[in-house]
């Protein structure tokens, strides 16, 4: 009795991409001490809290409609609300985790959201990560409560394996601080968020040094959101390094943090022209080196293979039956000692089409005067956040200059589009204010909707 009773549930086993049958048993089965509630929602239910590419929300708000652009910077409010988290959460559900499962209208998994869970276990993570690989199309992970390194570790180990894009770590504070190896492999990652999470400029340091090209980070990383955080000048230094490097990051929220007129001109004078030190030159310069070498070894391997299929082809081809060697047969022996150098100058073309140096400081992004090599500035970053720190009048004059500086290069991408400065001490109806938000205005409207355009060029 006993072993049919075995065989049936066996025979029950749901299927590994059934993932809200299948974690709930995989986790009795292994005797987890907390029980897993897998609750279903459509993707337009969750869609706005899996989202942080949305304007941001300060968790100051009581000031914000008396006196626009003048309400002074605030402690983000990191602690109050995980208390308030916390003891919302009663002492029956502390053995619960709660999972929203959020699929789309085709019935496909597409997000999990580990939803205010005191403390979430690491065997639970390394199940998900057994099955990721069936979730085809999951592609959002957020945990706003319940994070510890090991959890993150996991995270980290199935990361490369699936295919996530966003991850949303909110509210997850964690003392070592080591939310950069998430950018440390090669993955799908492309949004980040750690939104109060009383990150500090040591740990914003470690993420922004994984944002260099060419590290895995800095080729898939589009948006960071660092929001509501510790973050001094010191950090913004880091970030600006960062940012000299890197060539795919487009948005960077940096909103309530604790930033003054300097880290916002070292932001700042990244997009604008700036001179390349002469190690950063000699780097670039063995990166280029590197390269060649690489498409070297391709060529070589691709000329290889074209000769390999040239003779599996004329294998194919030849006929079993004798016959004196004409002058035709002549010319093709001596034709052979050139094949070499045929298959040789084929692969060459070939990887010239397949891969091209892409490096921030190239030849189409650098410029020589003076015996001294300058860079362009980076025009990849296109929304700024910088909310609700402390800047004043300098920020706005060295914002329009980028603006201005930007627009004449006529490069693309266009470059900064959007920068968000409200909740900051700048003085109301400035002339500089006016010319950005016509600036801003004719850079975003259509084609045929564009307003009389703003501030001529120089020397026009």
């Amino acid at each position: 009795m006993d072993k049919s009773s075995n065989t049936d549930k066996m025979v029950e086993r749901p299927e590994p991409d059934d993932l809200q049958a299948f974690l709930p048993w995989a986790c009795a089965q292994l005797q987890l001490p907390k029980d897993v509630l897998i609750i279903r929602n459509l993707q337009t239910t969750l869609l706005k809290s899996l989202s942080f590419t949305d304007e941001y929300v300060s968790a100051v708000t009581t000031d914000r409609g008396k006196s626009k652009g003048k309400s002074k910077p605030r402690l983000p409010s990191v602690v109050d609300d995980q208390a308030k988290d916390e003891a919302s959460v009663s002492q029956e559900e502390t053995d619960l985790i709660r999972v929203h499962a959020v699929y789309d209208y085709a019935d496909n998994l597409v997000g999990l959201r580990f939803d205010k869970n005191t403390n979430l276990p690491r065997m639970l993570m390394q199940i998900l990560g057994l099955i990721i690989k069936f979730q085809i199309y999951l592609t959002s992970l957020t945990i706003n409560q319940g994070l510890n390194k090991y959890v993150l570790y996991e995270i980290v180990n199935f990361l490369p394996n699936s295919r996530i894009t966003d991850i949303t770590l909110d509210n997850c504070f964690l003392s070592e601080g080591t939310y950069y190896t998430l950018l440390e492999n090669t993955s799908s990652l492309r949004n980040l968020s750690l939104s109060r999470c009383r990150i500090n400029d040591q740990i914003v340091a470690l993420i922004a040094a994984q944002l260099y090209h060419p590290k895995p980070g800095s080729s898939t990383l589009v948006v960071l959101n660092l929001s509501s955080n510790r973050i001094t000048d010191v950090g913004v230094r880091s970030i600006r390094e960062a940012l000299k490097m890197n060539t795919k990051l487009a948005y960077l929220n940096l909103a309530d943090n604790f930033i003054t007129d300097e880290g916002a001109a070292a932001i700042f004078n990244i997009l604008l022209e700036f001179p390349l030190k002469p190690q950063e030159v000699m780097d670039m310069k063995s990166r280029h080196i590197d390269y060649l070498r690489n498409k070297q070894a391709a060529v070589i391997q691709i000329a290889k293979d074209l000769r390999v299929t040239d003779m599996v082809k004329g294998k194919v081809k030849s006929t079993p039956r004798l016959k004196a060697k004409g002058k035709d047969d002549i010319a093709s022996e001596k034709s052979a000692c050139y094949s070499d150098a045929y298959f040789y100058e084929k692969a060459r073309t070939i990887a010239d089409s397949l891969t091209t140096f892409k490096d921030p400081y190239s030849s189409d992004n650098v410029t020589y005067r003076d015996e001294v090599t300058y860079c362009l500035g980076n025009n990849i970053l296109y929304l700024l956040n910088l909310s609700y720190n402390g800047l004043s009048y300098p920020s706005v004059v060295k914002f329009l200059e980028v603006l201005v500086y930007q627009r004449d290069m006529e490069r693309k991408p266009r470059g900064l589009l959007t920068c968000r400065v409200e909740g900051n001490p700048l003085p109301v109806g400035c002339k500089e204010m006016v010319q950005i938000e016509e600036m801003l205005e004719y850079a975003l409207a259509g084609p045929g909707k564009r307003p009389t355009a703003p501030i001529k060029k120089k020397g026009k």
